[in-house]
């Protein structure tokens, strides 16, 4: 288990992220460079599970097909992925899309990355989730106030955390106690 001096700087890693991935621009994609460090930032969270890290390191990027919107913000996610994204102990990570038709293969997958265009859907994603134990995160803060995602992920300016304590205790989700002291809590 890491120090909490490695812990504590954790934070200073996804600064580094932050800093590294800013300027990014995704060619022919419609989504923001700060939702492409939203998600390497949740990847970073992942040190920060009470958990084992299971292998491979599979995320579900679950989307609406039927929502242009959403359909492009999860094609750009999954471009990142496929450049080779790792954890911060250098485990890579892979990305699967995962459209609501399928929303059942969330079981099969290590965490998720939701979307922006899935709202009315929350439901349906935070109870398969929670079924299977399953860590949430997204860039859409809606879904961590209603309490079905547990991690919400905002970098526009600064990098700010969201943390449903309701979310994260119904799908049995487990941070380390610094994390949950410098996260805000919904």
């Amino acid at each position: 288990m890491p120090s909490f001096f490695s812990r504590f700087f954790f934070f200073t890693k996804i600064g580094a992220a932050v800093f590294a991935f800013g300027c990014c621009v995704f060619a022919g994609q419609p989504a923001t460079a700060s939702e492409g460090t939203d998600v390497l930032v949740g990847i970073k969270t992942l040190s920060m599970l009470n958990r084992e890290l299971p292998s491979p390191l599979v995320m579900g990027i679950v989307y609406d097909p039927s929502n242009p919107e959403s359909k492009a913000n999860a094609e750009a996610i999954k471009a990142l992925m496929d450049k080779g994204v790792k954890t911060s102990e250098g485990q890579a990570v892979s990305g699967e899309l995962l459209p609501l038709s399928k929303i059942n293969d969330l079981a099969n997958v290590s965490f998720a990355f939701i979307a922006s265009g899935v709202q009315n859907h929350f439901d349906d994603i935070a109870q398969i989730s929670a079924a299977h134990n399953i860590l949430t995160m997204t860039s859409d803060l809606d879904c961590v106030r209603a309490n079905k995602c547990v991690l919400g992920i905002a970098s526009k300016n600064v990098v700010e955390i969201y943390l449903s304590r309701t979310a994260s205790e119904t799908a049995k989700i487990d941070f380390d106690s610094a994390f949950i002291m410098l996260v805000k809590k919904v």
